[in-house]
């Protein structure tokens, strides 16, 4: 079953937002509910899912981005996926997804107790003319 069809308050009923007391744009909103984005960005607003949004700067340039934390069941799941959503001249969407063996639970603890920060990666990416390499270390 697919979000569509969802308002704008019954989607913004369906999303914790951290820190407390912040809310999410109708902009953000109004992409996450339709009904023509992708699985990923749906996943918020399905029926099974548990969904948080992290409202931080993660990129430093003054403006916050969106990380959505969606887990399937309870809080207590070690399967939380991370989407990161950013706000761009296109509007919003879909900016990067982190590897998370994290319970929502500890997420949220995490972010409430300001546990949760930035690090630069050890290894840098490459550019090579106009592609750029990802990369991928032994512990990864």
């Amino acid at each position: 079953m697919k979000s569509k069809g969802l308002s704008r308050d019954d989607a913004r009923a369906r999303i914790q937002v951290l820190p407390a007391g912040n809310k999410l744009s109708d902009a953000l909103l109004d992409v996450l509910r339709n009904p023509a984005a992708d699985n990923r960005t749906r996943q918020c607003l399905q029926p099974d899912r548990n969904c948080t949004a992290w409202l931080h700067d993660f990129n430093g340039d003054g403006r916050n981005e969106a990380l959505l934390l969606v887990t399937q069941g309870d809080h207590t799941s070690r399967w939380t996926q991370a989407l990161l959503f950013a706000e761009s001249e296109k509007g919003w969407g879909f900016a990067a997804q982190y590897n998370s063996n994290v319970s929502m639970q500890d997420w949220q603890q995490a972010i409430e107790a300001q546990q949760v920060k930035t690090v630069q990666p050890a290894w840098p990416e490459l550019m090579v003319k106009e592609q750029r390499l990802r990369v991928s270390t032994s512990t990864d």
